[in-house]
């Protein structure tokens, strides 16, 4: 039986001897899981994810990037991971695609800018590729997209607002309350 499953199911094998898996599990989570994803698990590579902000939202964007990365997440944030001399669109397009998620941070002052609305398209016709599997993650900081964004963008309040959006408008206020959204926001992007 082994041999049958080498020959039709290689990475079972490999999750088996790597990590004890029995054979069977490793079977269903082959046929469960896409083959990228499971090389990603079994090479034990960190969630990426990617912060898309607007420029007034830098040092909350920076503090859910620190917190982030201390959870053992491979993030980045443009203030902290960007190089220079590299091109903007190159950058954004780069980031918003290869990472596993993309976290955007939703405020009135970042829904409005042209860079963040650009990522946020880009992240759209990326799930749109791929079937519809979701990669973005929205964050809010205020009231403005349940309000006021409809008003400005119906289009754009209806995407993000047919997402569960992380409540993250207290935790500027708190630390306890920033830890407690931070830990809803981790398994949200566990669940890649």
């Amino acid at each position: 039986m082994a041999s049958e499953v080498a020959a039709q199911h290689p990475i079972s094998i490999e999750a088996h001897r790597r990590y004890g898996m029995s054979l069977k599990p490793a079977r269903l989570f082959f046929h469960a899981t896409q083959q990228a994803d499971i090389y990603r698990a079994l090479e034990l590579k960190p969630i990426s994810v990617f912060i898309s902000y607007g420029g007034p939202d830098q040092k909350t964007a920076e503090r859910i990037h620190d917190a982030l990365e201390a959870k053992g997440f491979d993030a980045f944030c443009f203030s902290k991971d960007a190089h220079a001399g590299k091109p903007l669109h190159e950058l954004m397009y780069e980031g918003v695609n290869q990472a596993d998620k993309v976290v955007l941070i939703c405020s009135r002052s970042s829904l409005g800018r042209p860079g963040v609305l650009n990522e946020i398209e880009e992240t759209l016709r990326r799930s749109a590729r791929a079937g519809g599997r979701n990669a973005l993650i929205p964050v809010t900081l205020d009231d403005f997209v349940f309000g006021d964004l409809a008003r400005q963008s119906p289009a754009l309040a209806t995407r993000l607002r047919d997402l569960v959006i992380a409540d993250f408008r207290d935790a500027q206020r708190s630390n306890t309350r920033f830890q407690q959204a931070l830990d809803r926001l981790v398994k949200s992007l566990e669940e890649v």
